[in-house]
């Protein structure tokens, strides 16, 4: 395993021009405008963790915290909830692409079809046959019969129905079968700017779906790391401002430090978006006074 993901890592790694006109502002917010919907694909590109390995041991800053309270009443599988809604409300002005992986009993298709656009094109994919009577093609819910880890039958549906603009896997929820789907479809099926959702995180710490070392909760721990791998390999600010005689030419970081552009996590629920093309690195314009390094351990001066 850590001999497969070591050369997954250098397979994936880029070099970016950090001397460029264009990048992210320290410090302030930066917003995409309305593009058109861009898609191309990636077949020969990986993403890659940072890293591999045993987890370190973090201390419980907070001591040894009990509660006798009841567990919350919120569901925890196959539900929509109000992040769902906040996450997916963008999607629901203009016609898109979702796919879903996991059908049962196709009550989720039908949730999907009533929420969004009503020109969207729903699809769903589960390895039970059974699934295929939540086909409904007139009001373009769709269904596929097929494994989330199999990628041919994955490149037959991106052929079919991609790319998405929208992913969620509600699937197996096996660690293996989630962290395969997520490596090939977020490159090769998630459009431009797209959302991919994964549902039942909690999974991840029972036994009877680790059939991997290698959780999406450890896997999500590294695709963090790899949205900053930019500032591993620098230390300090200057590195990153224009005009700086010590500023960085360009810096070698993992395909996805490129292609995420943020990611968000709640309680069993990751959400990772994917950058309108290829992310910008930060780029900073300080000036002399405000640029200037407060002392280590001492506070930074406020105006």
């Amino acid at each position: 395993m850590l001999t497969t993901l070591t050369s997954w890592l250098r397979a994936s790694l880029a070099k970016v021009n950090l001397v460029s006109s264009g990048g992210r502002h320290f410090c302030s917010s930066s917003t995409h405008s309305e593009t058109r919907r861009k898609w191309s694909g990636c077949s020969a590109m990986t993403l890659a963790p940072a890293q591999y390995g045993q987890q370190p041991t973090v201390p419980c800053l907070l001591g040894s915290w009990r509660t006798s309270s009841r567990l919350p009443s919120a569901c925890t599988s196959g539900c929509t909830t109000a992040i769902h809604e906040r996450v997916l409300a963008p999607y629901r002005q203009r016609p898109i692409h979702m796919l879903e992986i996991g059908v049962a009993h196709g009550g989720s298709l039908k949730i999907w079809r009533r929420f969004l656009h009503s020109e969207s094109t729903v699809v769903g994919i589960d390895i039970d046959p059974a699934c295929a009577k939540s086909e409904d093609a007139e009001s373009r819910v769709y269904v596929r019969i097929g494994a989330q880890q199999d990628e041919a039958f994955l490149r037959r549906v991106i052929d079919e129905f991609g790319p998405f603009d929208v992913i969620l896997d509600d699937g197996s929820h096996m660690a293996s079968h989630t962290v395969k789907s997520f490596r090939f479809l977020f490159l090769n099926a998630l459009a431009s700017g797209g959302t991919y959702l994964v549902e039942d995180l909690h999974t991840s710490y029972w036994t009877e779906y680790r059939d991997s070392p290698l959780t999406f909760i450890d896997f999500t721990k590294w695709l963090i790391d790899a949205l900053h791998a930019h500032y591993s390999q620098t230390t300090s600010e200057p590195e990153f401002r224009v005009g700086s005689p010590e500023r960085r030419a360009e810096v070698t970081v993992p395909l996805a430090t490129l292609l995420i552009e943020n990611i968000e996590i709640h309680d069993s629920l990751a959400v990772i978006r994917r950058a309108n093309g290829q992310r910008e690195l930060p780029r900073s314009q300080m000036n002399h006074e405000s640029s200037r390094r407060p002392k280590r351990g001492s506070g930074a001066q406020r105006d």
